[in-house]
């Protein structure tokens, strides 16, 4: 007779508790990831992710304003994912993709400048000359041909805008989060230290 090797696995005892909520883990792993503080936009996004899985009645009762959230997560992730585009000339510019957002809902909270910092080549301006009194249309056309530092000003200025509306956020929902839960998560994330 041959031997079976073990297949069992060493699992973590915190998976083996008797009152596993994994709703509260998610809340506890947005929250944590937030707090690293190493990417503002991906701040943004973690914490208006963990207001945006609450259900109704629980935002409602801490007071988290889904739709603010939901428009939060929206712009901060679109701004993550900016398309940067080098021409020949070896000019850089940045497209953000926020043509499906609404203007007075998404963007007039935080924006201060009537258009960031943009640029265009002879054959687009004509179109910039047609639209240059229409603001909003100026606005929109401009995420097309971002300067590295019309991006940054932009980012900047979304962030002085969303950061506090976040940390409000996140404040409210740590109050769902038992301190147990985020000492077994800081173990998962951090491992356990050691002894000496």
């Amino acid at each position: 007779m041959t031997e079976q090797p073990d297949t069992q696995t060493e699992v973590n005892p915190f998976f083996q508790r008797p009152v596993f909520n994994c709703f509260e883990r998610l809340l506890a792993g947005h929250l944590l990831e937030a707090s690293k503080g190493e990417k503002p936009l991906e701040t943004v996004i973690h914490i208006a992710r963990a207001a945006l899985s609450l259900t109704k009645e629980a935002a409602a009762t801490l007071q988290i304003d889904q739709n603010l959230a939901a428009s939060l997560f929206t712009v901060a992730q679109r701004m993550s994912t900016a398309t940067k585009v080098t021409n020949r000339d070896g000019d850089e510019k940045y497209v953000i993709h926020l043509y499906s957002v609404k203007m007075d809902k998404d963007i007039k909270p935080w924006k201060k400048m009537e258009a960031y910092g943009y640029t265009y080549t002879e054959q687009e301006k004509k179109v910039i000359e047609e639209i240059q009194k229409d603001k909003e249309a100026i606005f929109y056309e401009a995420l097309r041909r971002l300067t590295p530092a019309g991006y940054q000003n932009m980012v900047s200025d979304f962030l002085l805008f969303s950061i506090p509306v976040v940390e409000e956020m996140s404040r409210k929902l740590a109050t769902l989060v038992s301190p147990e839960t985020y000492t077994e998560l800081l173990r998962l994330y951090y491992g356990e230290k050691k002894a000496t």
